[in-house]
């Protein structure tokens, strides 16, 4: 089986998480990431991590940093709360749309929930269910604006959104 190698997030997105999470205000951050990559690195600094992963061999190099799930996002089944969300799993409309669906009832109060990924601009609707097209991933940017409009947040440089 070929692994996709996941995409590292750019130094400015390091920033923004290590910002992020200085918004969450306190010190036991309990986190939730979908998907797992360097920015897991980021997270683990600072919070108390559980990943969901459909791939184990990606997930392998965090064993014993964090708890793991191996499944498909929409798998997952628990009532935890989480102060910190970020989601950097699959990039297809549907699937981000489902996440959104799934793990905004997760966040706890004053949480923030973000991801990777959402270069802004709008979108065209023939690519939302392809990964990146033309250097934009048309299915984040859809279905992060459709859920909270508005809301959402973007740094000057990077692609990491967020809304709290």
């Amino acid at each position: 089986m070929v692994i996709k190698p996941y995409e590292p997030i750019s130094d400015w997105d390091v920033i923004t998480l290590r910002y992020l999470l200085d918004m969450v205000g306190k010190e036991d951050i309990q986190a939730l990431e979908v998907g797992c990559g360097k920015s897991t690195e980021v997270l683990l600094e600072r919070c108390d991590l559980t990943i969901i992963e459909c791939n184990s061999e990606r997930a392998a190099e965090f064993d014993g940093r964090a708890k793991i799930f191996i499944m498909d996002s929409g798998e997952y089944r628990s009532e935890d709360k989480f102060d910190f969300i970020f989601i950097d799993g699959d990039h297809t409309y549907t699937h981000i749309g489902r996440d959104l669906d799934i793990f905004c009832p997760r966040l706890a109060h004053r949480g923030i929930i973000c991801g990777h990924d959402y270069e802004g601009g709008g979108y065209y609707d023939r690519y939302i269910n392809q990964d990146c097209v033309f250097g934009k991933h048309h299915g984040v940017i859809k279905a992060v604006d459709e859920k909270f409009g508005n809301k959402v947040m973007k740094a000057p440089k990077g692609t990491v959104w967020w809304v709290k």
